[in-house]
């Protein structure tokens, strides 16, 4: 079976994330560049270009796993651009991601 994939921008950061949902997350994960044996989910920072990056889940992902990973990516995407780390600014970017996340899944189902 085919990854099924989209990408979420945050234009104002020049900075962008690729959803992948596989059925075979650790398979995908390492031909990504990451590699976490048995993880149900995982964020992996593109060596090749900082202002990427993926967030790998399977199918039909937990929410807690979608938070969970959510929270690394965004985390990492604002130490990345010199962003203030407050709670407002990382609710507000997580919030972003996540609803782009779960209307992927919606979509798909």
């Amino acid at each position: 079976m085919a990854d099924k994939r989209t990408t979420v921008k945050f234009a104002v950061f020049g900075y962008a994330f690729t959803i992948i949902r596989t059925d075979n997350v650790e398979r995908t994960a390492k031909r990504l560049g990451g590699h976490v044996p048995g993880a149900f989910a995982q964020f992996i920072e593109r060596q090749d270009n900082p202002m990427r990056g993926y967030l790998v889940f399977s199918l039909d992902p937990e929410p807690g796993h979608i938070a969970h990973e959510s929270f690394h990516a965004v985390w990492n995407m604002l130490k990345g651009v010199g962003a203030e780390l407050d709670d407002e600014t990382v609710a507000y970017h997580l919030d972003h991601l996540v609803s782009h996340i779960h209307k992927f899944i919606k979509k798909e189902k």
